[in-house]
């Protein structure tokens, strides 16, 4: 799941940093949003 991926490695980013998601799962565009607000980013 591209969430979870992505929690996965947003630890690893560092400030000013830019992490590219690719998916081909159409949900990705509500979910990705919805957890980096959850984060605070």
């Amino acid at each position: 799941e591209p969430v979870m991926m992505l929690h996965n490695r947003i630890h690893d980013v560092e400030i000013g940093q830019v992490l590219r998601v690719v998916a081909t799962d159409p949900s990705t565009t509500r979910d990705i949003p919805r957890f980096c607000q959850f984060l605070g980013h």
